[in-house]
């Protein structure tokens, strides 16, 4: 599952250096008079609600089951050995006893 996090993330690096290039920009408005501080706010305020709740639907979206399909889906699409691997309900019984 951590690499899955680490996909999601990662996807929306771009967007955080985007965002953080922007509060720059906005800030040097801001010190120059250009712009107010709550015009440079509500500019933060759109940029990452534009993909902020994208990343958290993506987070949120990451579970053990989806892990593991993801995960079956890639060994049956290379032509690796599955038929030897437990299905995700036998792991998930197994771990339960544990």
């Amino acid at each position: 599952m951590t690499q899955n996090y680490a996909r999601a993330t990662l996807f929306f690096s771009s967007d955080a250096i985007g965002t953080l290039d922007t509060v720059k920009i906005l800030q040097t408005l801001v010190n120059l008079g250009t712009i107010t501080q709550m015009v440079a706010n509500k500019g933060l305020e759109d940029k990452t609600n534009n993909w902020i709740p994208r990343l958290k639907k993506d987070i949120d979206a990451i579970t053990e089951k989806s892990a593991y399909d993801e995960l079956k889906k890639f060994d049956s699409g290379h032509t690796s050995w599955t038929n030897d691997d437990p299905d995700y309900n036998y792991i998930i019984d197994k771990l339960k006893n544990i």
